[in-house]
């Protein structure tokens, strides 16, 4: 089921009526991240540790590649967030298109905008408090890739599947018996994320995928 989903994305994204779509998840995660990554940078460049000038510089710098190493691992935190602010336009259209709805449905934007905040705390300390396992270099792909698919694929299915028939009823479809699909849907937007020029299409993906997951739910039952 998750890998159907996954085939219907890539084709809904080579199609001519979504390339506004991934301009648009183009630019907004662009932004985002731009402001992520140099926002922390000049919060510590305007921050002085020492007297020494140079050796303040060399330790500004450095802090600016640790803080890009930090932005690139802990992205998918905030990946719903900004998802949330054109998710409405993706899955509408999607809808629209590929499976007939004349008038697809909505959640209010600020409560989506909440919870994404919300989820995105709640992602950056589960990510924060495993960090000691990365010491075990073998376990930091094991370790990171099945926390975020299991985070993302639940946050995702939620949103997509939330409009439907609410947040409640989606989060107890998704303990069912598509638990598994769920997660590697989560799993595939997770490894997005971390691959170049694709990790900014990533909220795309996400929202999309899931959408065609949740429309194979409908079918199935």
């Amino acid at each position: 089921m998750w890998i159907t989903a996954f085939l219907k994305t890539l084709r809904t994204a080579f199609k001519a009526y979504f390339i506004r779509m991934l301009l648009l998840s183009l630019g907004i995660t662009a932004i985002g991240y731009a402001v992520f990554f140099y926002g922390v940078t000049w919060i510590l460049g305007a921050t002085s540790f020492i007297s020494i000038g140079w050796l303040e510089w060399i330790l500004d710098w450095l802090a600016g590649i640790g803080t890009g190493i930090i932005a690139w691992f802990l992205f998918p935190a905030i990946l719903p967030l900004i998802a949330s602010m054109f998710m409405e336009v993706i899955a509408g259209q999607i809808e629209k298109q590929e499976y007939d709805m004349a008038k697809p449905p909505s959640l209010p934007f600020w409560p989506e905008v909440w919870n994404g905040l919300a989820f995105a705390g709640w992602s950056l300390l589960l990510n924060v408090l495993v960090l000691p396992f990365y010491l075990f270099a073998p376990l930091i792909p094991f370790i990171y890739y099945s926390l975020n698919a299991y985070l993302l694929g639940r946050e995702f299915f939620e949103i997509v599947a939330g409009r439907h028939i609410g947040r409640r009823e989606a989060k107890l479809m998704r303990q069912t018996s598509y638990r598994f699909h769920v997660f590697m849907a989560g799993l595939v937007i997770a490894v997005s994320v971390n691959i170049p020029i694709i990790n900014l299409f990533a909220p795309f993906i996400g929202v999309a995928i899931m959408v065609h997951l949740y429309q194979r739910t409908l079918a199935k039952a």
